[in-house]
């Protein structure tokens, strides 16, 4: 510290002598509004030195205080301070007040401090300064651990471009810059190299609204410290804010960032380029997708960041445009066109929307014969786009309507509207505990615990869960009209009602009915007992792979039948009086998924006969598995919970595993290594604490697992392959070999014959034989 007390020493001597002749007529540095002595003169300083709590400084700053009760000719010392022994410490620098207009001030120059600090009174012990710079009062000098301090810190200032280049035109100009310190406030002088005042004031303050008043920051001063090359902005805080280079020369620019205060300072360099022609094209020449689908239109842009879109034309007599901006600046925005509400009057949902937050739509026109006239024509699902090819056209900038002419476009595009389809409806069972957020969750869950399955569980201890998997195209736009308040997208029926399916423009139906009612029944529909079936149905979005789920609440069956064994079909109908359904206000679109209500059931494998007794088999080893299979739905935890019967060698082992596709399960445990051989257990496979289908099966643990007995599958393997190769072959042969003619025992036997004579060649000397013995008789 001997340095530099040594230092603070000459410099505020330095400071004293230039005091003592300019007392008080030092130009004010802040931008902030000037300090004034308790008489109303202004001070030459940039704070008011206070020692009340929290009271930080910068080092650099020139801080003012007063003390009237003191003569100016007394010497004061500042002095180091340890907050965490509450002990002075060592002399910095000893002043006397300056007295004018009646009082008695000093102006301490903090530049090379930093700590904690306190202000010793000539005989009063330490001074206690409240915000105004006034003296408030001492302690006493025997009591040090009293005093009141104040702090002063170092201050550091790093700005930063984000890039190192850019343009010079329209919004390619545009750069973010970063001002990071461990100030809170701050003000701040910008130089740079080959740019006046006036063209810095440009950068940083280009889009200041009609007060005057820049969004970022508080006053500009052009003409700071006198230098017309040179602006101050006062009010800078930690941010990252944007500036503008429009209409700056091309060229390497070094910025140099100081605070004027405390000489915090950071430098960077942007380099600036001549920015071409705006031009903006699409990503995609055809654009492909179904009527009352939600189509992506993606679309590129350089040299600037505003382009229109316009689908569609006169001669089809049906246009719609949208305005948007590039606010990310990565040169591309996918515009999105809801083609189920083009043409209507006020849909909820948007016509035009970005699927990028950092991106926006300025503004949307559309027109054309298609379009609605408004209240008393037609509105959302009592028509629609109709499937064909469609033309598009994009220009750079915000052009306008195209009902007002006048721009030329930089890019043609088509847009294919496909006609639209209701595909299928697949059953899937999922384990009773899922809760799935999303269509994604189902979609990867499916093969493992999501499956496709006409058997559902649903009895006292397990119910599957039940989803309904609806694939159909075009029906992404009515979705996000559902979404945003518009009309409703299902209409979920507990009876049947033709005119929701024919008259309705509710665009879907959706039914469960019950099918083994018995002959002259009348029909049955899944309610959930309260007319509400819509709430126990969730309907999860996958627009962009045409794919819909609903998942029904397993409680929803339970509730209307305990029948374990019960048979039903869904049925989910696109209305015919939906612009979205094919038909002619007659016919609807549908598809239906049947599936059957079954009791859960288990089965262990690994099962040996012991005593006469059918039971299931470990060893006491490690890596032992239990074995099985379950028609809950796979995916589903379960327990295979083994409790020993023996008394006097206790155990419960209850290894945990999945349900897999198939319905196989193998659950491993090293804890059997611990048995002992003979002793007998139960096994129980749960679901939760409840054993599925209440099944216990008996188990024993064996030194060795005998292998299994041979079953009698192998005996029909023997049965038919020995008896017909001697059936015909024997008794003919024995006949004949008696015969004087030997010729037929030369004749090559087949595979069809065997040893011996054929067939045709016996009967022919049976035939022979008779002739001849007739022939002796006559």
């Amino acid at each position: 510290m001997t340095g530099n007390n040594d230092k603070l020493r000459s410099l505020f001597l330095t400071a004293l002598m230039v005091m003592s002749i300019f007392a008080m007529t030092v130009t004010v540095v802040s931008p902030a509004a000037a300090n004034h002595d308790s008489s109303g003169v202004e001070v030459a300083a940039d704070a008011h030195l206070s020692t009340e709590s929290g009271s930080l400084f910068w080092a650099g700053q020139e801080v003012y205080f007063e003390d009237n009760d003191s003569p100016s000719s007394q010497e004061y010392q500042l002095r180091e301070y340890d907050t965490s022994d509450n002990e002075v410490g060592s002399h910095v620098e000893s002043f006397t007040l300056n007295s004018s207009d009646g009082v008695s001030k000093f102006v301490l120059e903090t530049e090379g401090l930093e700590g904690d600090y306190v202000i010793q009174h000539p005989t009063q012990g330490y001074l206690k300064i409240g915000d105004d710079g006034q003296v408030s009062g001492y302690t006493g000098s025997g009591s040090p651990g009293s005093a009141e301090t104040f702090e002063v810190s170092a201050q550091n200032l790093d700005v930063n471009w984000d890039d190192e280049e850019v343009g010079n035109e329209r919004d390619s100009g545009q750069v973010d810059v970063e001002f990071d310190s461990n100030r809170g406030t701050y003000a701040v002088n910008v130089t740079a190299d080959g740019l006046d005042a006036d063209e810095l004031r440009n950068i940083f303050y280009a889009n200041e609204n009609a007060e005057g008043n820049a969004p970022y920051y508080g006053d500009v001063d052009t003409n700071a410290d006198g230098d017309d090359d040179e602006i101050m902005i006062s009010g800078v805080s930690d941010s990252t804010v944007t500036a503008n280079f429009s209409s700056i020369d091309e060229g390497e620019y070094d910025f140099d960032f100081e605070t004027p205060d405390t000489g915090a300072s950071s430098s960077d360099t942007i380099n600036v380029s001549e920015t071409g022609d705006a031009d903006s094209e699409f990503t995609t020449g055809v654009v492909n997708d179904h009527a009352g689908d939600i189509v992506d239109i993606p679309v590129e842009l350089e040299n600037d960041d505003e382009a229109t879109v316009v689908v569609g034309s006169t001669d089809q007599n049906y246009w719609a445009s949208a305005e948007v901006t590039d606010d990310d600046g990565d040169g591309e925005v996918v515009l999105q066109f809801n083609s189920y509400v083009a043409g209507a009057d006020a849909p909820s949902a948007a016509l035009f929307t970005v699927d990028d937050d950092d991106d926006q739509i300025d503004s949307t026109s559309q027109g054309g014969d298609f379009v609605s006239t408004g209240p008393g024509d037609w509105t959302v699902g009592e028509d629609i786009l109709e499937a064909t090819q469609y033309d598009m056209n994009i220009s750079a900038g915000h052009q306008g309507s195209p009902a007002n002419g006048g721009w030329t476009a930089d890019d043609q595009g088509t847009l294919s509207l496909q006609e639209r389809t209701t595909e299928s409806l697949t059953t899937m069972i999922a384990p009773q505990d899922e809760d799935f957020e999303d269509a994604d969750q189902i979609r990867a869950g499916i093969g493992t615990n999501v499956t496709a399955h006409s058997d559902v569980v649903n009895d006292e201890n397990v119910q599957d869960l039940v989803i309904h998997q609806f694939d159909a195209s075009g029906l992404e736009g009515a979705v996000a009209e559902a979404n945003a308040g518009g009309p409703n997208l299902i209409d979920f029926r507990t009876e049947e009602d033709d005119d929701a399916y024919t008259v309705g423009t509710t665009p879907l139906a959706f039914t469960v009915e019950r099918l083994d009612e018995g002959p002259n029944a009348a029909d049955a529909y899944l309610d959930e007992g309260d007319d509400n079936l819509g709430s126990h149905v969730t309907m999860y979005d996958d627009s962009a792979n045409d794919t819909y789920y609903f998942e029904v609440e397993s409680s929803a069956y339970d509730a209307e039948n305990n029948d374990a064994t019960s048979e039903w079909e869904t049925n989910v109908t696109v209305a015919a009086g939906n612009s979205l359904s094919d038909g002619d206000d007659v016919d609807y679109e549908e598809v239906t998924a049947g599936f059957d209500m079954a009791e859960e059931d288990v089965s262990v494998d690994q099962v040996v006969t012991e005593d006469d007794e059918e039971l299931v088999a470990v060893m006491n080893a490690a890596n032992q598995s239990f074995v099985g299979s379950t028609n809950v739905a796979p995916g589903t935890e379960i327990i295979t919970h083994a409790e020993s019967e023996d008394a006097s060698s206790p155990f419960l082992i209850s290894p945990e595993t999945t349900v897999q596709p198939d319905g196989s399960f193998v659950s491993t445990t090293d804890e059997f290594e611990e048995t002992s051989t003979g002793v007998n257990f139960t096994l129980e496979v749960r679901v939760g604490n409840s054993p599925i289908a209440g099944e216990e099966f008996d188990g024993r643990i064996l030194e060795e697992i005998p292998s299994a007995t041979p079953t009698p599958t192998e005996e029909p393997t023997e049965e038919p392959t020995e008896e017909p190769t001697e059936e015909p072959t024997e008794e003919p042969t024995e006949e004949m070999t008696e015969e004087p003619t030997e010729e037929p025992t030369e004749e090559p036997t087949t595979a069809d014959e065997g040893p011996g004579f054929g067939i045709a060649v016996g009967l022919i000397a049976l035939i022979g034989a008779a002739l001849l013995a007739a022939r002796r008789n006559n």
